[in-house]
């Protein structure tokens, strides 16, 4: 029809056009098929400025989109050369952990390159206060930089410019998503034994740079290693590397003197691994594949002090094909520590129940009883797997048929409890410092006090106000004159009240133990 013959007019109208507006790349330059319209571009706020571009945030065909404006007729040619280089290879690269390519457009004396929208870079995150992170969440974050390095690399690229600026970091629901983005000083390596080198002096940004690129000697993707492990350094120290030393000075100190940066941290795994990234010897860095198995391996020791709860995730729930599971169905976390322990323990349905009671959170979607990585680390805290004088079940199982122990109730909920009480009345509640109780009593004035118990789980004992006790019940006797009558009515107690086959596969934990557990194994 002739609407169909105009609508097809204008296409190749539109694509001749941008053809055109293309030519400013010069001849040896394939136009990109991801071409929009200018027209279905809309610019929102400037997130950022630079010599010859700036970044705004908009929207394109419905998405938030990132858009870099470069500005043509203030462009040298060696930066048009970097813009060119950085489309040719984004639109090689599609992987979660790399900033998501989604075309180019022509305005004028204008050239916009289009992405995902991610407003915050990780060197922002590591100077603002207002951020904290946690070991865990700083593993989970190089993890996912290595997993984008690591599919960068296979694809034979070398990004040549790996900082903390060029990684971006965006807060979804309680987790991160990270990406690696700039790959304007990227290069292909065609062949990966053969060596690269700079010629008219090195590329990269100085403070990030390794000593064979810095010195001007030929390199390969280990230099790309090294300004991973300098990133790994920001992520621990919070710092800038070489942080107001002059080019003159970081040469001197990195070339000529090999001092390299050395990190320290309490996590062992993290500390060697990252002093593996800034080995003076290219050679003995590790790999991107080796970095994400390992990391995905510290992201345990981060999440579990315990050794032996360490242990027990990694067999069951580290897989080399698809990482860590952070968190796993109730019943396969069961059957994995039954297998794991088999102690004559497993038969105390009552420690089953409570610790069921204590670890597992139901899934908002999908109503699934989880158990997650982070909560079962906190867990060990108060109950090791194993100390000289308990084991966990056997401990939870001790302290919660206390009928005054409370479990994870805050000051607030403590005080209703003990609410309407005698003075002297007492309960027990986890602190909110991992490995720490909480007693809450009620005062001869009637007012509420809440002290910290510290309990070591290396000897089993209890401290307070600078004095140990070798039990609970030492404790207890011990400040007896204060803490006179236990506050009952704890739902921990109350199971004890219940039928005593519990069956702990079962969502309701009072439910009569059935014959056929295996039918309620996940």
């Amino acid at each position: 029809s002739s609407c169909c013959l105009f609508e097809l007019l204008c296409f190749f109208s539109q694509e001749r056009k941008m053809g055109e507006q293309a030519e400013g790349f010069g001849p040896n330059f394939r136009l990109s098929r991801a071409c929009i319209p200018y027209d279905e571009i809309q610019f929102g706020e400037q997130l950022g400025q630079g010599a010859f571009s700036n970044v705004f945030a908009g929207t394109c065909r419905g998405i938030p989109v990132a858009i870099k404006v470069l500005k043509k007729k203030y462009l040298p040619e060696k930066q048009l050369e970097k813009f060119k280089r950085e489309i040719e290879i984004m639109e090689k690269i599609a992987h979660p952990n790399v900033v998501s390519f989604y075309g180019i457009s022509f305005a004028e004396d204008n050239f916009l390159l289009v992405t995902n929208l991610m407003k915050t870079d990780l060197l922002t995150v590591l100077f603002d206060p207002q951020f904290k992170l946690s070991n865990y969440e700083k593993v989970k974050i190089g993890r996912d930089i290595a997993r984008g390095c690591n599919w960068i690399h296979s694809l034979g690229i070398l990004h040549r410019d790996l900082k903390s600026s060029n990684i971006l970091v965006e807060f979804k629901g309680g987790d991160f998503d990270v990406r690696v983005c700039d790959f304007g000083l990227s290069q292909v390596q065609k062949n990966k034994e053969l060596m690269l080198k700079d010629s008219g002096g090195p590329r990269g940004t100085i403070n990030w740079m390794a000593p064979e690129v810095l010195s001007s000697q030929e390199f390969n993707e280990k230099s790309d290693v090294w300004g991973f492990g300098v990133v790994m350094w920001e992520l621990i120290t919070r710092k800038l590397p070489f942080a107001g030393l002059s080019k003159e000075e970081i040469v001197k100190l990195v070339v000529d003197e090999k001092k390299v940066l050395k990190v320290t941290t309490p996590l062992e795994s993290l500390k060697k691994l990252v002093n593996d990234c800034l080995e003076y010897d290219p050679a003995m860095r590790p790999s991107f594949s080796t970095l994400v198995s390992a990391l995905n391996l510290c992201s345990v020791d981060a999440a579990i002090s315990d050794p032996i709860g360490r242990q027990l995730w990694k067999e069951n729930f580290v897989k080399e094909e698809s990482g860590v599971e952070e968190s796993v169905a109730w019943g396969k976390f069961w059957d994995s520590l039954a297998d794991f322990v088999r102690s004559a323990e497993l038969s105390d349905l009552f420690a089953h129940v409570c610790l069921k009671e204590m670890l597992v959170k139901k899934d908002k979607r999908t109503n699934e009883e989880l158990v997650n990585i982070l909560e079962y680390g906190k867990l060990l805290s108060w109950f090791p797997m194993q100390s000289v004088r308990s084991t966990m079940l056997s401990s939870i199982s001790k302290l919660c048929a206390r009928e005054c122990f409370f479990g994870e109730i805050d000051k607030d909920e403590a005080e209703r409890y003990l609410d309407n009480t005698t003075p002297g009345t007492y309960l027990i509640r986890f602190s909110s410092r991992p490995g720490t109780f909480t007693i809450s009593r009620k005062t001869k004035s009637k007012a509420h006090d809440h002290t910290r118990l510290t309990f070591d789980k290396v000897d089993g004992t209890y401290t307070m106000d600078g004095k140990t006790y070798q039990s609970l019940d030492a404790f207890l006797e011990a400040k007896s004159e204060y803490l006179k009558y236990p506050r009952g009515g704890s739902k921990f107690a109350s199971f004890l009240e219940e039928d005593s086959n519990i069956n702990p596969y079962s969502s309701d934990v009072g439910a009569a133990y059935s014959s056929n557990i295996g039918a309620d194994k996940r």
